[in-house]
């Protein structure tokens, strides 16, 4: 295709030619397809708390391994109508960085099919109720999953203490109820469609009381409800006025009216959303924007991207220009946000799970870099390279000669390169600009990679780190020279770009330099010395004041 994503970009990819398919399908082995969902594992604890045999499931996760990890676990109540549905969820979610991998404890209710009646009401229910003759056990039932069944899973699986309650409908006013007479039991807690309705709203006047004294421990509530008169009919709006007022600074809490569901569709939602909300801080990808540093003029702002932000949560991301650490009062970060330099942009994600991270990049005022007068024999078609045995931490001036040299055109790839040994690369030749204005260029490579510009090195990479850059370049060619030195491992080095269009605001991915804008000089043979075969960097002269 003509762009260095063939060369540059699909470094990583393995070389060589496709392995051609067996000549009789029919014939060719399939092997069994891996479970997306992880093993199950179906379980009985003898409870002397409830007096009775509870069976459960578990769901591990697809790559659980018993040691040398620990594992979060999300115990779901009303199992036997829940719990079939979480996998698939946790799986999406995990796929997507928004989960780590986690244990799925199944709790079913138990069925006394010769009276008619179920567990269901008596362990949900917090008090004795009038024509249900088994409420009132909710406390009994959270002493067992508090002394037998998390005990249980956490001697007999990899777990890290680190536990999530999830139950919908009475399960999820029980979640609540669990959650102010318990904070301390389970890390999150997701409620979903609570029938707080319940008993004249008993738990909604619990909590008025409970939130007033609530202890200092960094606990995450999500309730998920219906939209319109639903949410009130079911208490759902007392609980979220009584947290917006008594809420404690350090609850993260959240209340969501989800439309057009009803009380079974809803319970999907509120299965991801409630996840994605108590796990909000897994993925660092969140707070990652580009670009990351640079060269800015004066009074020309640039717009700051990200694929991942999440404008809803509180506090969520903020953002600040002059170096200090935001706060929750800070500015949210969005898509699109303009940057003057000078300026030390830090965005920090305010984490519901782990610590919170934060990124920063500095850009600096400057000026436009200036075109070159392209030298004799440099031509489309690619920059050229050369290879060396050995691994170095800056191209030495004394390099042995190549083992490999050419053009990165189609055929360039790294990861057919060094037989396994230590090899270094130098990319050389000239970027051609079709038009004055902002270029960010991305860099990443598997060991150490850097990347000059008009003889100033923008950036240095490494052990799989990607970094961007934005310089303002002026029309015309521009010296270019790529480092790239490989150690042990796998062997990957990607150089993209994305020139900046200020009248743009669609969003838009970093593209392979095209081969036509990259000119090189063929390279002497392999074994000539780099020293006797230059690379014609040094014939490159200005044409342009760099005031510009």
């Amino acid at each position: 295709m003509g762009l260095i994503a063939a060369t540059l970009l699909a470094l990583g990819a393995a070389g060589g030619a496709p392995t051609a398919p067996p000549q009789n399908f029919a014939a060719a082995a399939k092997p069994a397809p891996p479970n997306p969902y992880g093993d199950q594992v179906a379980a009985t604890i003898h409870s002397t708390v409830l007096n009775e045999d509870r069976p459960i499931q578990i769901f591990l996760p697809k790559d659980y391994v018993p040691s040398g990890r620990k594992y979060d676990v999300l115990y779901v109540l009303d199992g036997e109508m829940l719990g079939r549905f979480v996998p698939p969820v946790r799986a999406f979610a995990e796929e997507n960085e928004l989960v780590p991998p986690l244990i799925i404890v199944s709790v079913p209710n138990v069925y006394w099919y010769d009276n008619g009646t179920d567990s269901r009401e008596r362990d949900l229910l917090p008090a004795h109720v009038a024509g249900s003759p088994l409420s009132g056990g909710a406390d009994t039932f959270i002493r067992f999953l508090r002394t037998e069944l998390i005990p249980f899973i956490d001697t007999r699986y990899a777990t890290n203490g680190r536990n999530t309650l999830f139950g919908h409908s009475y399960a999820g006013m029980f979640t609540v109820y669990a959650f102010l007479q318990h904070p301390e039991l389970f890390h999150s807690y997701i409620a979903s469609d609570p029938a707080l309705w319940w008993n004249d709203g008993y738990v909604d006047r619990l909590a008025v009381d409970r939130l007033r004294k609530f202890p200092t421990l960094e606990k995450t509530l999500f309730i998920g409800t219906r939209s319109g008169r639903m949410s009130s009919a079911f208490g759902v709006d007392r609980l979220t006025e009584a947290l917006r007022t008594n809420a404690p600074a350090n609850l993260r809490w959240k209340s969501v009216a989800n439309a057009d569901e009803d009380h079974g569709s809803v319970r999907l939602k509120n299965i991801y959303d409630g996840l994605k909300f108590s796990y909000f801080g897994h993925s660092p990808s969140m707070i990652d924007f580009f670009p990351r540093e640079g060269i800015l003029l004066a009074n020309r702002p640039i717009a700051l991207m990200n694929y991942s932000t999440f404008t809803g949560e509180q506090p969520g991301i903020r953002y600040t220009t002059d170096g200090t650490d935001p706060t929750i009062r800070s500015p949210r970060f969005d898509w699109g946000t303009a940057v003057r330099a000078p300026a030390v942009v830090t965005v920090k994600q305010f984490s519901n799970w782990g610590p919170d991270k934060s990124v920063r990049g500095r850009f600096r005022v400057g000026a436009p870099f200036p075109a070159t007068a392209l030298p004799g024999g440099f031509g489309p078609g690619g920059f050229a390279y050369s290879c060396v045995a050995g691994s170095f931490s800056d191209w030495p001036s004394d390099a042995p000669k190549p083992f490999v040299s050419g053009r990165t055109d189609e055929r360039f790839r790294v990861s057919g390169l060094g037989d396994g040994h230590p090899f270094s690369c130098r990319v050389a030749g000239a970027f051609k600009a079709d038009h004055d204005g902002y270029y960010i260029f991305f860099l990443n490579a598997d060991h150490i990679a850097s990347l000059r510009i008009n003889g100033r090195k923008l950036m240095r990479v490494g052990d799989g780190e990607e970094h961007s850059f934005v310089v303002p370049l002026k029309r015309g060619f521009h010296p270019v020279e790529l480092q790239y030195f490989h150690d042990q491992g796998d062997r990957s080095l990607t150089l993209t770009y994305l020139p900046f269009d200020e009248h743009d605001t669609l969003a838009r991915l970093p593209i392979p330099i095209p081969v036509q804008y990259q000119y090189g000089q063929d390279p002497a043979p392999t074994g000539t010395s780099q020293v006797d075969a230059g690379d014609g960097l040094s014939r490159f002269r200005p044409i342009h004041d760099i005031s510009g």
